[in-house]
């Protein structure tokens, strides 16, 4: 079994708000190590790699479709999110899904701080 930590951003998230959100993330469901750091593929934030070196993680560009895949297992959904990307559901909460392998199960709905929203699932891996 893997954990995996979802992220999704806005343009003013910060490497330090994406730290914070996933350790808080990480304590909120007594997480003692994540595997993977899962981001949409089409995003980018000069912060990704440093924040998956920072949890010793391998990090996970996930495809648009396959976020489209991941909406019914998600609990949050948003039209925010589907008018800006196409995705209805939550981004942090498809890409922690979709990196998690067989069986993905979300720890519960994804935690926002700042511009950076955060979700763990835990799957077979891939």
């Amino acid at each position: 079994m893997i954990t995996v930590a979802g992220l999704g951003w806005n343009q003013t998230a910060t490497l330090e708000q994406a730290v914070l959100i996933v350790r808080a993330a990480m304590q909120t469901f007594s997480i003692q190590k994540i595997s993977r750091l899962a981001v949409p593929d089409f995003k980018k934030a000069e912060w990704q790699d440093k924040l998956a070196q920072t949890f010793q993680a391998e990090l996970v560009a996930v495809p648009k479709p396959v976020l489209i895949q991941m909406q019914p297992l998600c609990l949050t959904h948003s039209g925010i999110v589907a008018a800006a990307t196409g995705v209805a559901s939550s981004i942090a909460e498809a890409c922690a899904l979709a990196a998690a392998g067989h069986r993905p199960v979300l720890y519960g709905a994804r935690q926002v701080l700042g511009g950076v929203t955060c979700a763990l699932a835990k799957g077979e891996g891939l």
